[in-house]
């Protein structure tokens, strides 16, 4: 699931209430609304009922016009605007063959490592990637993350009958959520400007004459 899954839920809401948007244009459209007016609400039902309450504040417009024809076309921009993000939280109501939520796999991820290492992480959970940019989006996760984690604590009680060490979870996002689409570039950046990283590189004249065996002892495929 990712950010084209969100352009195609946004694409068809648009298709299925009629609005009079190009068909050749109507991706194009769904991106645009994705990027410029969508945004992950607290609670979904919630939500629907700010809609219903107040249309006129909550609904927005997109506008555009058609290469061929010059005619320009509105149209209304409303729910999809917090049901198409929440694919990554709830996303079995979007794909059947997708049932376990975003903060589900960040949990069964740390799990997986070594025990001694999983509070820190816990800790340091860091977005990237052009979905996290949603607004509200760091706030859920932390949220919805930090509920997986208590609920199995609570479970553990439940069966030792001891108290285990709260854990808890921190989220971590740029001030400016658009820099979160380029957070793994950035780190690659300034990782490769790195000394060491440097004295580790091979040139291509290196893997010419001795191939991928002049990487197997390099020291950053071990990290």
């Amino acid at each position: 699931i990712g950010g084209r899954d969100v352009t195609q839920f946004v694409s068809d809401m648009l298709k299925d209430r009629k609005e009079p948007v190009p068909a050749e244009q109507r991706m194009e459209a769904a991106r645009a609304i994705k990027e410029q007016h969508s945004y992950i609400a607290a609670d979904v039902i919630h939500e629907y009922t700010k809609y219903d309450q107040e249309p006129a504040k909550r609904m927005k417009t997109y506008s555009g016009i058609t290469p061929k024809t010059k005619e320009s076309w509105t149209i209304q921009v409303g729910y999809e605007r917090f049901l198409a993000p929440e694919i990554f939280f709830n996303p079995e109501i979007f794909v059947e063959s997708v049932t376990t939520p975003l903060p589900q796999v960040i949990d069964n991820c740390i799990l997986q490592c070594p025990i001694d290492y999983r509070r820190r992480l816990y800790g340091n959970v860091v977005l990237a990637g052009g979905s996290t940019a949603f607004m509200h989006f760091k706030e859920r996760l932390q949220r919805d993350l930090q509920q997986v984690v208590d609920e199995r604590l609570a479970q553990a009680k439940t069966r030792s009958g001891a108290s285990p060490e709260p854990i808890a979870v921190q989220v971590l996002g740029n001030k400016q959520r658009k820099a979160q689409r380029f957070a793994a570039w950035l780190g690659g950046s300034i990782f490769a400007q790195d000394a060491a990283f440097l004295s580790h590189c091979k040139t291509k004249q290196e893997y010419d004459e001795v191939g991928p065996s002049c990487m197997r002892g390099n020291p950053m495929l071990h990290c």
